[in-house]
């Protein structure tokens, strides 16, 4: 949501979110994380039970803008109605976070 106030584009919020998948859910990550929780285990855990505990999925982003459009419009609706942010709160964020383009 901090992003979205700041402006990003859902598409790049998406893409920043499942970039993260590099660091936390690459297969010598996953190997690694299966060694350990699964030792002792009579049922070893899967791929996909420990990527779901260690990675992320677009999915997941695209269903929450998907609910917050339905039930607000948009997300800006929803940061404005249920967040309580108004335009000027946008704009005072924007000038905090932001570097000038330029």
């Amino acid at each position: 949501m901090v992003l979205r106030a700041l402006g990003a584009t859902p598409e790049a919020i998406v893409a920043d979110f499942v970039a993260s998948n590099g660091a936390l859910a690459t297969p010598e990550r996953l190997e690694e994380l299966a060694a350990r929780l699964n030792q002792g285990r009579e049922q070893p855990l899967t791929p996909e039970a420990l990527f779901a505990l260690s990675g992320v999925r677009g999915e997941w982003l695209e269903v929450m803008f998907g609910r917050l459009a339905a039930r607000f419009g948009s997300v800006e609706a929803y940061l404005a109605e249920a967040l309580g942010l108004t335009k000027a709160d946008l704009v005072a964020l924007r000038d905090r976070y932001l570097e000038p383009t330029g």
